[in-house]
């Protein structure tokens, strides 16, 4: 046999012994979490389902559950599906909401001005998110100044929905940084009463208020990330005014 012959043929024989390995994506459901696991292709469908139940043990109790808010939801309903919650019943941690568990806000606009007292726990925070295919939108209006979303709880996640005001225009008469002829006030506030540790703020759209975040050193240890956050603010007199995010250290 020539020499390229046994080459090849040995070339060969190492590949045919070398273990085929693949590389897969797992996304565990509730968080969106990701990890690059390598292995092989032989187990591979075991292999994942092992993997994708070992993430989903770590990331939520098994208790977890789902409930509903909806622009035309009510206090007395029992946030399931057919029978969501009004915004601010959801928003005030009602006794069945447990760490862990997700409120998904149905498609809609939310009019008023909301307070979250929903206080989950570092390791299975609550998940306030917008539900999958529709727009959900806080509008605040004309809130006299006040912030349209304050948080007031802690260890919660806020995921994918819009906080707006329609009240108008942008432009007031009066210098300062508090101009009362300026009828709305900022998209999401932290209070700044107590500490608010471990709140996320994630893929929110915060448009048209006096200042998108005031995120104060009261939130400690959160993360605002993948916002969109424009048209917030305005134009004095004596120059322009407000911040798309207001960032405070201690």
């Amino acid at each position: 046999m020539s020499k390229p012959a046994q080459s090849a043929k040995a070339a060969a024989k190492r590949k045919s012994q070398a273990p085929p390995y693949r590389f897969a994506a797992v996304r565990p459901r509730r968080f969106g979490l990701e990890s690059l696991v390598m292995v092989r292709a032989a187990r591979l469908p075991l292999a994942l389902g092992l993997l994708t139940a070992a993430a989903l043990a770590l990331c939520a109790p098994a208790s977890a559950a789902d409930f509903n808010a909806a622009p035309n939801g009510s206090p007395s309903n029992s946030g399931s599906f057919g029978s969501p919650w009004d915004l601010a019943t959801a928003l005030s941690h009602p006794s069945v909401v447990q760490p862990g568990d997700t409120i998904w806000l149905r498609g809609g606009t939310y009019h008023g001005l909301y307070e979250s007292f929903l206080t989950g726990t570092s390791a299975a925070p609550i998940i306030v998110r917008q539900y999958p295919g529709e727009r959900a939108t806080i509008d605040g209006g004309d809130t006299g100044g006040t912030a349209v979303f304050v948080i007031q709880g802690a260890y919660a996640w806020y995921w994918g929905f819009e906080i707006m005001s329609s009240a108008g225009h942008r432009t007031s008469s009066q210098p300062g940084s508090a101009p009362s002829d300026i009828p709305y006030g900022e998209g999401v506030l932290v209070d700044q009463s107590a500490d608010h540790p471990g709140l996320k703020f994630i893929n929110l759209i915060v448009h048209d208020t006096r200042q998108g975040f005031s995120w104060w050193k009261e939130a400690t240890d959160s993360e605002i990330y993948g916002c969109l956050v424009y048209y917030n603010g305005w134009d004095g007199p004596d120059r322009g005014h407000g911040h798309g995010i207001y960032a405070q250290n201690q």
